[in-house]
């Protein structure tokens, strides 16, 4: 099982229990972060290296999926 199949579990579990409204604000907060984080890293000129932008492109992936998810 992988971790984008494990995350997809939790959502739907945490779904089915009722919180849409949780998981819509903490996705929102999430997805701050991290937009904050990498408009930082590019006014500061920071290069990323090959592995670490395609992590960060997967993180940003599964963020997007847990809040479209969340608000569909």
């Amino acid at each position: 099982m992988d971790w984008q199949t494990t995350v997809d579990n939790v959502v739907a579990w945490l779904l089915d229990k009722g919180v849409r409204i949780a998981l819509i604000i903490v996705g929102a907060f999430v997805l701050r972060w991290v937009l904050v984080n990498l408009i930082t890293r590019i006014t500061k000129g920071v290069v990323l290296s090959e592995e670490e932008d395609q992590g960060r492109k997967k993180r940003l992936e599964t963020l997007l999926r847990i809040f479209i998810v969340a608000t569909t």
